[in-house]
């Protein structure tokens, strides 16, 4: 039933979304390509411009940017741990100006989560991160909603500002859907196991 929504929220997303369709307004027309192309613009920038300034554009373009760093082994002491939290929201907040020099990326808004905690932590700090993070889901029983909690924190992570565990506010809410979809799924096989018990199937003599 779900999966049987999912094209119509696609096509009331669209229409209903102004930066999504061509006439940009409420109740625009429905064009796939236009949204996809937005989408890949918004996050990778224009093929042409990122080739022209040399640099990744978007939060997409950043999350390339860092795993081609790691694909390519050249890691300094810097890549491994990090620079620390100043740099990233005291003196980056205030000036682009070093992330487009030492890191080429074209604005601090395009630091996703990923971008974000290996400027911090460094590709160490961050493979802890994502430890922690695996460690606390593979506690969830219920493996539809433990595939859906993956794609969101990854989508967020990697995707947009990572902000589920900095956030006191989204980081309770996280744990509290872990806990309470494992409470959800213990009542509910004691519920079955209590019915079973109540109604025996009926055997042949």
């Amino acid at each position: 039933m779900v999966i049987a929504l999912i094209p119509i929220l696609f096509y009331l997303g669209i229409r209903l979304n102004p930066t999504l369709n061509r006439e940009q307004k409420v109740w625009g027309s429905f064009d796939s390509h236009y949204a996809f192309d937005y989408a890949y613009e918004y996050s990778y920038g224009a093929p042409e411009t990122a080739a022209e300034q040399k640099l990744a554009i978007g939060r997409g373009g950043a999350t390339n940017y860092l795993l081609k760093r790691m694909i390519s082994g050249d890691l300094t002491k810097e890549d491994l741990f990090g620079k620390g939290l100043t740099l990233m929201y005291v003196e980056g907040a205030k000036d682009d100006k070093y992330f487009k020099e030492k890191y080429n990326i074209n604005s601090i808004g395009s630091a996703n989560g990923f971008f974000q905690t290996y400027v911090v932590f460094g590709f160490i700090g961050t493979f802890i991160t994502l430890l922690l993070v695996f460690s606390l889901l593979r506690k969830v029983n219920n493996k539809r909603i433990l595939f859906g909690l993956i794609c969101i924190y990854l989508w967020e992570f990697f995707f947009y500002t990572g902000t589920i565990l900095r956030e006191p506010a989204l980081s309770f809410l996280f744990v509290y859907l872990i806990v309470f979809s494992n409470y959800l799924s213990l009542n509910t096989v004691q519920i079955r196991k209590a019915e079973s018990y109540r109604y025996p199937q009926c055997q042949d003599f």
